[in-house]
């Protein structure tokens, strides 16, 4: 326990009317009730503490301060006739105060953090100088705090709001704590990507790069921030490693949030104290690559969809339905796509590759990715480091575990030699493994979803894939099997109401936690028995969605680069 300090050697200081002896520890300011305060009886429910790390800025206002005259009567003549023989008062005597003037970000409720203001005053003004001098310096000394922040405000996002949330919200606060900022108003597609590319940030020193507004501009500014550090164009034997030059940051101001929701900032305010107090997790990133080319198509951190979220978002992007009903279409959209309750052909492989210790086989509830160890501030699986486990996680529905080898390449599909397995409850479902730690799967499919979080927002708190870790280089992939209208409806009420996909699809869901996926709308050329190869033939196909955005390509290659930017973040709280 705390020594209480000699308050004869210890300088004190009124707050809300209290004295409280001043005592700055290793890691926090504590505040301590002294023996002639009106508190003495009871200094243990008045003693206060504040950690540095919680602290935005330290201001310091000296002023003088009239003493009151004990030699004055308590009343006077002049009180009841204030204009008879008035004469000029004698001048009341003054001393000088300074008032230290701290803002503290203050945690409300969970994923909910606020500025607070604390006034110290003293009568002592070297010492009141001296505090706020040292406070200063132990602030200024934080290496993960950003010295200077480049906002990219979309003024669409949110339904227009996006501007004035960063004008009402954020700017003030950024001014309170004499933060150094410079901000860009986008004006069309693509403007913050371009402004990265040029790489000006990197020259005029910014060190945090905050995308104001919903997923899409943040994915705009993350395309700009990893290509601008590669040296050569990525393509899908890019070995992506992490990058320290900048944090990356997300104002939540759009319609979803979902990126925003994932890692714990409850609103723009308590994104902005993430920001300036430098809280920062790693994240892994998704990467989209042409399955034949393997040239690079795009990044994404959340949501890579085809199916019927992919048919929603194509139908939305009509020139006329975004003309005529602005975010009123992508209700319209989704009600057409239902109607329609298309299926598609497909063929997947994954590679489920080096698992994490903690999500290792075992762990993987037959329930996945409905329970499971769920991703949140100090997750214990996004912060295991070794990932060299032998332990493969793969779907509970499997009937057997294939045998992995270390593999250090990515076979394409038609380079990789597989048996059929006999799958037990789908018989319309082709499964195969292969020699190495890859498996296929061909069906027809309603939905293909791989995620990277959980996807969750305030209108989906357990989002699209619950168990989802934000930072254990793994996609979770759902292949969901083509369903009727009713079902489909279920799954869609479901999702709105917290309730896991599993518990809705049953044995019309299969979830794994892979690596790399593959994915291929004409199964690969077969052998047949005369020797000669069967013509792939073409299928119906549609577009991805890819965090908001169309990929038109249908055969694709994902990878996923474990924690490869860090965010202005902390993760879930509960």
């Amino acid at each position: 326990m705390d020594q209480v300090p000699d308050y004869e050697h210890v300088n004190t200081c009124l707050c809300d009317g209290i004295r409280y002896g001043v005592v700055l520890a290793e890691d926090r300011l504590q505040l301590r009730v002294g023996p002639d305060s009106p508190g003495q009886l009871c200094p243990e429910g008045l003693n206060k503490e504040y950690l540095f790390a919680d602290i935005l800025s330290v201001k310091i206002i000296v002023s003088e301060v009239e003493e009151p005259s004990s030699a004055s009567s308590v009343l006077s003549r002049l009180d009841f006739f204030p204009f008879r023989n008035a004469s000029p008062s004698p001048r009341q005597n003054t001393t000088n105060q300074s008032k230290i003037v701290l803002c503290i970000a203050r945690r409300r409720e969970p994923c909910k953090w606020r500025p607070h203001s604390l006034i110290l005053t003293t009568e002592n003004l070297a010492f009141g100088q001296q505090l706020c001098d040292s406070l200063k310096e132990t602030i200024a000394g934080s290496s993960n705090r950003p010295k200077r922040l480049m906002f990219f405000v979309n003024p669409v996002s949110g339904g227009g709001c996006a501007l004035k949330i960063f004008e009402k919200r954020v700017i003030p606060i950024l001014r309170m704590v004499d933060t150094r900022f410079s901000y860009i108003v986008t004006t069309h597609a693509g403007h913050a990507k371009q402004w990265l590319l040029q790489e000006p940030w990197k020259a005029e020193g910014y060190d945090g790069l905050i995308a104001v507004g919903g997923d899409g501009i943040f994915n705009e500014c993350l395309e700009g921030f990893i290509r601008s550090e590669q040296d050569e164009d990525v393509t899908v034997t890019s070995d992506l490693t992490p990058s320290a030059t900048a944090t990356l940051g997300i104002i939540p101001a759009g319609s979803t949030d979902s990126i925003g929701y994932c890692i714990g900032l409850g609103d723009a305010c308590s994104a902005l104290i993430h920001v300036l107090l430098g809280r920062s997790m790693k994240l892994d990133v998704g990467a989209v690559f042409q399955e034949a080319s393997g040239c690079l198509l795009r990044f994404f951190c959340a949501f890579l969809g085809y199916g019927f979220f992919s048919d929603t978002l194509k139908t939305s992007e009509k020139r006329w339905l975004r003309r005529y009903f602005g975010k009123t279409r992508y209700t319209l959209a989704g009600a057409q796509t239902f109607f329609r309750n298309k299926s598609y052909d497909g063929h997947v492989t994954y590679k489920t590759g080096d698992a994490n210790p903690c999500n290792s086989s075992s762990d993987l509830d037959p329930e996945y990715p409905d329970v499971g160890v769920f991703c949140a501030k100090d997750c214990t699986v996004c912060s295991v480091t070794d990932i060299t486990s032998p332990e493969v996680p793969q779907s509970p529905n499997s009937p057997s575990s294939p045998d992995v080898f270390e593999s250090t390449e990515s076979p394409m599909l038609s380079s990789i030699e597989a048996d059929t397995v006999e799958l037990v409850g789908t018989s319309d479902t082709e499964v195969t493994t292969s020699s190495e730690d890859w498996n296929n799967i061909s069906d027809k499919f309603s939905n293909v979803i791989a995620v990277s979080l959980c996807c969750g927002s305030a209108k989906s708190p357990r989002g699209l894939a619950p168990a989802s870790h934000c930072g254990d280089g793994r996609l979770d992939v759902l292949l969901v099997r083509a369903i009727g209208r009713v079902k489909l409806l279920n799954y869609l009420v479901s999702i709105s109401r917290g309730i896991g996909p599993k518990r809705v699809l049953g044995k019309n869901l299969r979830a794994y936690r892979v690596s790399e996926l593959i994915f291929r709308t004409t199964k690969k050329p077969k052998e047949n028995e005369g020797g000669g190869r069967e013509a792939s033939m073409a299928v119906a196909s549609t577009v991805w969605n890819c965090d908001g955005e169309i990929i038109t390509e249908a055969d694709i290659h994902v990878k996923v680069y474990r924690q490869l930017i860090t965010i202005f973040g902390s993760g879930r709280e509960f």
